[in-house]
């Protein structure tokens, strides 16, 4: 099979390391691999743009494993502004195959795939509305915890002969907060 890219590097990502694997050479010759192990620290995040910018490599894919993506994703967008094609594959799609059983080979396969064009790209919205995401989810994750503590403090009081919620609609109200209070000093 003929490959597409003639400088690709594929990415495999892990909580504490990553693997990268560069493939550069003609389309039609076998490639040089170029391979490096890299931190998760900002400052090793920093180091793998550099590195990519040194080899001239500026089509990039990498598994989407949980979040650990993520700061990968945003590095490279960050300090390597001139990337062409930055790729988040769903790893489900590359565990299909059997035989690799490290890292290192997992990064090569990555970056072996990317380069005949077999990879298929999992949406990525830009970073506003990344960032927009997160916030909402967040905010709706605090919501639902408030909601959990005053469910708990409804049943506590509940358990023990107060049935404030007969009389407030908030538990945790101004006036709920306050009887709350003043039930604590007592």
């Amino acid at each position: 099979m003929k490959a597409l890219l003639s400088c690709c590097c594929g990415l495999d990502v892990h909580k504490d390391i990553i693997q990268a694997c560069i493939l550069k050479g003609d389309a039609e010759d076998e490639p040089n691999i170029i391979r490096a192990e890299f931190k998760t620290l900002q400052s090793d995040l920093q180091a793998l743009c550099v590195w990519l910018l040194e080899n001239e490599c500026f089509h990039i894919a990498m598994e989407s494993t949980g979040v650990y993506w993520r700061p990968v994703y945003e590095a490279v967008e960050e300090y390597l502004p001139q990337y062409q094609c930055m790729m988040v594959v769903n790893a489900y799609h590359m565990r299909n195959l059997p035989g690799r059983k490290s890292d290192v080979a997992d990064a090569e396969w990555i970056s072996n795939l990317f380069r005949h064009g077999l990879l298929e790209a999992s949406f990525i919205p830009e970073r506003l509305i990344r960032n927009l995401r997160e916030y909402s989810r967040l905010h709706r994750s605090f919501v639902q915890e408030r909601s959990r503590y005053s469910n708990r403090i409804e049943k506590f009081l509940q358990s023990h002969g107060f049935r404030l919620s007969s009389v407030l609609s908030s538990i945790l109200g101004v006036s709920g907060r306050r009887l709350l209070t003043t039930l604590s000093k007592k």
